[in-house]
Protein backbone atom coordinates (compact mmCIF):
# COMPACT_ATOMS: atom_id res chain seq x y z
CA UNK A 1 0.00 0.00 0.00
CA UNK A 2 0.97 2.97 -0.49
CA UNK A 3 2.66 5.52 2.27
CA UNK A 4 -0.48 7.91 2.97
CA UNK A 5 -3.21 5.50 1.48
CA UNK A 6 -3.77 3.28 4.96
CA UNK A 7 -7.25 2.25 5.54
CA UNK A 8 -7.58 4.77 8.47
CA UNK A 9 -6.96 7.86 6.38
CA UNK A 10 -9.52 6.53 4.09
CA UNK A 11 -12.12 6.42 6.43
CA UNK A 12 -11.27 9.93 7.96
CA UNK A 13 -11.52 11.33 4.49
CA UNK A 14 -14.95 10.19 4.36
CA UNK A 15 -15.95 10.36 7.91
CA UNK A 16 -17.82 13.77 7.64
CA UNK A 17 -20.58 14.80 5.62
CA UNK A 18 -18.79 17.53 4.91
CA UNK A 19 -16.29 15.74 3.20
CA UNK A 20 -18.46 13.53 1.64
CA UNK A 21 -20.32 16.64 -0.26
CA UNK A 22 -17.49 16.71 -2.30
CA UNK A 23 -17.42 13.52 -3.20
CA UNK A 24 -20.18 12.99 -4.44
CA UNK A 25 -20.79 16.02 -6.54
CA UNK A 26 -17.77 14.73 -8.34
CA UNK A 27 -18.98 11.57 -8.67
CA UNK A 28 -22.65 13.00 -10.01
CA UNK A 29 -20.40 14.65 -12.71
CA UNK A 30 -17.89 11.78 -13.72
CA UNK A 31 -21.38 9.86 -13.68
CA UNK A 32 -23.08 12.46 -15.89
CA UNK A 33 -20.33 12.39 -18.47
CA UNK A 34 -20.06 9.03 -18.56
CA UNK A 35 -24.15 9.37 -20.45
CA UNK A 36 -23.28 12.25 -22.13
CA UNK A 37 -20.34 9.87 -23.93
CA UNK A 38 -22.84 7.11 -24.19
CA UNK A 39 -25.43 9.11 -25.69
CA UNK A 40 -23.28 12.36 -27.40
CA UNK A 41 -25.33 12.32 -30.55
CA UNK A 42 -28.88 12.11 -28.33
CA UNK A 43 -27.48 16.30 -27.45
CA UNK A 44 -26.66 16.96 -31.07
CA UNK A 45 -29.73 18.78 -32.89
CA UNK A 46 -28.32 17.37 -36.54
CA UNK A 47 -29.31 13.65 -36.44
CA UNK A 48 -31.30 11.22 -37.77
CA UNK A 49 -34.88 11.77 -35.79
CA UNK A 50 -35.80 15.02 -34.84
CA UNK A 51 -36.13 17.08 -31.97
CA UNK A 52 -39.21 16.94 -29.54
CA UNK A 53 -39.19 20.65 -28.24
CA UNK A 54 -40.73 21.17 -25.11
CA UNK A 55 -43.26 23.79 -25.16
CA UNK A 56 -41.14 25.40 -27.88
CA UNK A 57 -39.15 27.69 -26.48
CA UNK A 58 -36.38 26.75 -27.29
CA UNK A 59 -35.35 26.52 -30.99
CA UNK A 60 -32.97 23.80 -32.73
CA UNK A 61 -29.32 24.78 -32.45
CA UNK A 62 -28.03 24.58 -35.77
CA UNK A 63 -24.24 23.26 -36.54
CA UNK A 64 -21.68 23.41 -35.25
CA UNK A 65 -23.65 25.87 -32.21
CA UNK A 66 -25.36 22.39 -31.25
CA UNK A 67 -21.42 20.58 -30.53
CA UNK A 68 -20.50 23.77 -28.94
CA UNK A 69 -23.26 23.56 -26.30
CA UNK A 70 -22.50 20.04 -25.77
CA UNK A 71 -18.39 20.75 -25.27
CA UNK A 72 -19.71 23.67 -23.02
CA UNK A 73 -21.94 21.20 -20.93
CA UNK A 74 -18.62 19.10 -21.28
CA UNK A 75 -16.34 21.13 -19.89
CA UNK A 76 -18.73 22.80 -17.05
CA UNK A 77 -18.90 19.08 -15.65
CA UNK A 78 -15.06 18.82 -16.24
CA UNK A 79 -14.98 21.96 -14.15
CA UNK A 80 -17.23 20.62 -11.65
CA UNK A 81 -14.86 17.41 -11.28
CA UNK A 82 -11.83 19.54 -10.84
CA UNK A 83 -13.82 21.89 -8.04
CA UNK A 84 -17.01 20.29 -7.15
CA UNK A 85 -18.35 22.91 -4.83
CA UNK A 86 -18.26 25.55 -7.17
CA UNK A 87 -21.35 27.11 -7.35
CA UNK A 88 -21.12 29.30 -10.79
CA UNK A 89 -20.28 25.56 -12.55
CA UNK A 90 -23.32 23.77 -11.04
CA UNK A 91 -25.39 26.80 -12.26
CA UNK A 92 -23.64 26.82 -15.58
CA UNK A 93 -24.62 23.05 -15.72
CA UNK A 94 -28.04 23.48 -14.47
CA UNK A 95 -29.16 26.22 -16.72
CA UNK A 96 -27.50 24.38 -19.82
CA UNK A 97 -29.42 20.95 -19.43
CA UNK A 98 -32.66 22.85 -18.53
CA UNK A 99 -32.02 24.46 -22.16
CA UNK A 100 -31.39 21.46 -23.88
CA UNK A 101 -34.26 19.73 -22.19
CA UNK A 102 -36.14 22.08 -23.58
CA UNK A 103 -35.25 21.92 -26.61
CA UNK A 104 -35.46 18.17 -27.11
CA UNK A 105 -37.72 16.23 -24.76
CA UNK A 106 -36.33 12.56 -25.70
CA UNK A 107 -32.80 14.20 -23.78
CA UNK A 108 -35.09 13.65 -20.21
CA UNK A 109 -33.64 10.37 -19.50
CA UNK A 110 -34.16 9.12 -15.73
CA UNK A 111 -30.89 9.67 -15.43
CA UNK A 112 -30.50 13.31 -16.66
CA UNK A 113 -33.04 14.26 -14.63
CA UNK A 114 -31.63 12.84 -11.85
CA UNK A 115 -28.46 14.34 -12.50
CA UNK A 116 -30.20 17.43 -13.11
CA UNK A 117 -32.68 17.51 -9.76
CA UNK A 118 -28.69 16.41 -8.10
CA UNK A 119 -27.26 19.51 -8.90
CA UNK A 120 -30.02 21.65 -8.14
CA UNK A 121 -30.28 20.36 -4.99
CA UNK A 122 -25.90 21.46 -4.60
CA UNK A 123 -27.01 25.29 -5.40
CA UNK A 124 -29.23 25.61 -2.77
CA UNK A 125 -25.83 24.40 -0.03
CA UNK A 126 -24.23 27.19 1.56
CA UNK A 127 -20.41 27.01 1.87
CA UNK A 128 -20.56 28.80 5.33
CA UNK A 129 -23.10 26.41 6.79
CA UNK A 130 -20.47 23.69 7.76
CA UNK A 131 -21.31 20.29 8.57
CA UNK A 132 -24.80 20.86 9.38
CA UNK A 133 -25.34 22.60 5.79
CA UNK A 134 -23.97 19.73 4.49
CA UNK A 135 -25.47 17.10 6.26
CA UNK A 136 -28.39 19.24 4.75
CA UNK A 137 -27.34 19.08 0.98
CA UNK A 138 -26.85 15.15 1.02
CA UNK A 139 -30.02 14.59 2.94
CA UNK A 140 -31.58 16.24 -0.11
CA UNK A 141 -29.41 14.42 -2.88
CA UNK A 142 -30.47 11.05 -1.04
CA UNK A 143 -34.28 11.52 -0.85
CA UNK A 144 -34.29 12.71 -4.10
CA UNK A 145 -32.52 9.04 -5.46
CA UNK A 146 -34.97 7.30 -2.98
CA UNK A 147 -37.89 9.76 -4.88
CA UNK A 148 -36.89 8.47 -8.50
CA UNK A 149 -36.50 5.10 -7.59
CA UNK A 150 -39.87 4.77 -5.24
CA UNK A 151 -41.38 6.73 -8.06
CA UNK A 152 -39.83 3.75 -10.74
CA UNK A 153 -41.33 0.91 -8.42
CA UNK A 154 -44.58 2.54 -8.03
CA UNK A 155 -44.84 2.73 -12.05
CA UNK A 156 -44.49 -0.76 -12.54
CA UNK A 157 -47.79 -1.53 -10.20
CA UNK A 158 -50.13 -2.19 -12.86
CA UNK A 159 -51.45 -4.99 -15.03
CA UNK A 160 -49.59 -4.48 -18.04
CA UNK A 161 -46.21 -4.78 -16.29
CA UNK A 162 -47.10 -8.11 -14.39
CA UNK A 163 -48.84 -10.03 -17.19
CA UNK A 164 -46.66 -8.52 -19.61
CA UNK A 165 -43.15 -7.07 -19.23
CA UNK A 166 -42.46 -8.78 -16.17
CA UNK A 167 -42.49 -12.53 -17.48
CA UNK A 168 -40.63 -11.25 -21.29
CA UNK A 169 -37.76 -9.93 -18.58
CA UNK A 170 -36.89 -13.02 -16.60
CA UNK A 171 -37.93 -15.28 -19.82
CA UNK A 172 -34.02 -16.18 -19.94
CA UNK A 173 -34.21 -17.93 -17.08
CA UNK A 174 -37.56 -19.48 -17.54
CA UNK A 175 -36.14 -20.96 -20.93
CA UNK A 176 -33.60 -22.65 -18.51
CA UNK A 177 -36.13 -24.98 -16.47
CA UNK A 178 -36.64 -28.03 -17.64
CA UNK A 179 -40.73 -27.50 -17.62
CA UNK A 180 -43.80 -24.94 -18.39
CA UNK A 181 -43.64 -21.91 -16.19
CA UNK A 182 -47.48 -20.39 -15.61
Amino acid sequence: MMPGHEPDDMIRAFSSEQARLPAVVRAVAVSLLLCLACSWRLWLSTRLYPLVPALGLVPRFPWPLDAIMLALLVGLLAGLVARPLAKPLATGVVILLAVLFAQDQSRLWPSFYEFFLLLLMLLTHRRDGGEPEAARTLDGMRFLLAAAYAWGGIQKLNFRFFHDEFPWFIQPLTDLLPGPVP
